[in-house]
């Protein structure tokens, strides 16, 4: 479901977080916007901006606290586990949090630079966890010959607990074999040898 910032309920139901919520909003001042989320012990949740990546000049930084004003989770930038891409930073945030107990929480989201402008927008996702596994490579070209073997290294990032390769259906032989030997590696690189 998507909502803009304003029309968001005051208190986020789980109803509404568990079909997966994206809010799309704008800082325009220091002090951010603020969202109270409902959630019940042993729940799990993935909060995640995206401002950077939508070309936004935003550095988000995302707060949870519970009720009494204690710190559950903070985070600034992302952590880069793959760092492919190095001329880019990544100011973007993102929180994977288990509540401790029942109860209201609050959420803030705020720049560290200077907000203000129309452009300083961003997308906040709320949802359960989804595992996922992003296999990257270097190599934009294979280039085989009827006697040569190729070799393909694939860096692979697994989010929200993402381990194993089950419920892929893929019609090739040869994609599902190089898809399972780079989904279920064990490390977080994959040196591919004759997989054509």
């Amino acid at each position: 479901m998507v909502f803009k910032s304003g029309d968001i309920p005051a208190v986020i139901p789980a109803e509404l977080w568990k079909k997966g919520l994206d809010i799309l909003g704008e800082i325009r001042n220091s002090k951010g916007d603020t969202y109270s989320i409902e959630a019940k012990k042993g729940d799990h949740l993935i909060f995640e901006t995206f401002a950077a990546r939508l070309d936004s000049p935003l550095d988000t930084v995302l707060v949870l606290r519970d009720k009494k004003g204690k710190l559950i989770a903070e985070n600034d930038d992302t952590a880069q586990e793959l760092d492919l891409d190095l001329c880019r930073r990544q100011t973007d945030s993102r929180l994977d949090v288990t509540f401790p107990a029942d109860g209201v929480y609050s959420l803030s989201l705020r720049s560290r630079n200077t907000p203000g402008k129309k452009d300083h927008h961003y997308t906040l996702q709320i949802r359960e966890p989804e595992p996922s596994v992003l296999a990257v490579s270097g190599t934009s070209v294979l280039d085989l010959n009827r006697f040569a073997v190729g070799r393909i290294k694939f860096y692979i990032q697994r989010n929200d607990g993402f381990n194993v390769m089950d419920n892929f259906i893929v019609n090739d032989r040869r994609l599902f074999q190089l898809l399972a030997a780079v989904c279920n590696a064990v490390s977080d690189c994959v040196d591919l040898a004759d997989v054509c």
